[in-house]
């Protein structure tokens, strides 16, 4: 689909979720030192993780770097997905869209985020981040968590544990189930490209990552020959809005390409999106 000659996004399944800016408890996002220490029960019924898709790039001598996900021809023929809402609450971010292409060296991500609205507290942060498990196993105890903020600064970290996380008998998350992370993990080619622009007079931040095969931790290092088609990972996609704490708190909202408590996605590998590759 071509972005800038649309008014609405047909073809999505999910509608546009109500916004908001309550008060909700502070959870940090970057890195697993931050993740938090409990979790409330779930405020809505959340059905399993969804299958995605990410079709293969087909053009010759395709420059991911110079691609505009608003108008490059690879992205039009690419599924998009309007994230939702997390599990444990019904408040999100501006709406966020995100689509997935491949090729023999590399797997793209492409983010179209609305800009947020003056709320009564200014923006501490605004966050994409993928959560991409592409080991044997894909089971979640091998995950690479890349996030990019508004301004374009790009961070990973490769998440490890022994054993898989399991949810509660309740769904909600293990949030004692250990993890080893490595911080600011350096990807070699990894890329993110991040644009100010508008859609349909509106402003919205774009954001285009690029994550080479060949340099990913050997656990989620796709091996040769490359993928064609056909192949299941698993991941999810995250937008997380922080405000800056003026004196009377902050807010956190969040929205998921599969829904997963706030703040908990590196505790929740089973919430994960099934990624199948396509042609």
């Amino acid at each position: 689909m071509n972005f800038r000659a649309m008014r609405q996004f047909p073809g999505f399944t999910h509608a546009i979720l109500a916004l908001g800016w309550s008060f909700v408890f502070v959870l940090l996002l970057a890195g697993c030192k931050d993740k938090p220490t409990s979790a409330a029960p779930p405020e809505k019924h959340v059905g399993a993780p969804p299958l995605v898709r990410a079709t293969l790039v087909s053009v010759s001598g395709w420059d991911s770097g110079r691609s505009d996900p608003l108008d490059d021809p690879v992205w039009a023929k690419a599924n998009w997905y309007l994230l939702q809402s997390p599990m444990n609450t019904s408040r999100t971010t501006p709406p966020v869209r995100a689509a997935m292409v491949y090729d023999a060296n590399a797997f793209y991500v492409a983010f179209v985020s609305d800009t947020v609205p003056p709320p009564a507290s200014p923006i501490a942060q605004d966050v994409v981040a993928i959560f991409l498990d592409t080991s044997k196993a894909a089971n979640g105890t091998e995950t690479m968590q890349i996030s990019v903020d508004a301004a374009g600064h790009c961070r990973c970290t490769w998440i490890r544990s022994g054993t898989p996380a399991v949810a509660k008998e309740d769904g909600s998350p293990e949030m004692s189930h250990p993890l080893y992370c490595v911080p600011d993990y350096v990807i070699k080619g990894l890329a993110a490209t991040t644009r100010r622009t508008t859609l349909n007079g509106k402003p919205v931040w774009t954001t285009l990552v690029t994550i080479p095969f060949k340099t990913l931790p050997i656990p989620l290092q796709v091996p040769s020959p490359p993928p064609l088609g056909g192949e299941h990972w698993k991941v999810n996609l995250l937008r997380t809005i922080t405000t800056a704490d003026t004196g009377s708190g902050t807010q956190q909202l969040q929205a998921n390409l599969s829904p997963v408590y706030l703040g908990a996605q590196a505790v929740s590998p089973y919430r994960m999106a099934v990624l199948e590759l396509t042609k």
